[in-house]
């Protein structure tokens, strides 16, 4: 059965001392629209306020190279290495 919607799998570290949280998120993503997708954008809700959350890389899993990413107040931009065609998945980190 295909993918049919993102699955997100979290992974979190809660350094109480310190006051931090380290997260590793890995997003199952399948591409629903018609055309391909040069990005991914993602909603961000932490990032309303300043300094709560810092992003600071972005790949497609299993992969060495780092995406290009970049931040609009809560909205997440992956530029992808490699357009995704429709109905492809990829997995992100």
């Amino acid at each position: 059965m295909p993918l049919q919607r993102p699955i997100y799998r979290v992974n979190i570290t809660l350094d109480y001392d310190q006051g931090l949280i380290t997260a590793q998120e890995r997003v199952e993503f399948i591409n629903p629209a018609p055309t391909e997708l040069r990005e991914i954008k993602f909603n961000v809700p932490p990032a309303r306020h300043a300094g709560a959350i810092q992003i600071t890389d972005a790949r497609v899993a299993g992969q060495p190279n780092a995406l290009l990413f970049s931040q609009d107040k809560t909205v997440l931009m992956v530029q992808l290495a490699e357009p995704l065609t429709a109905g492809k998945s990829l997995t992100l980190s």
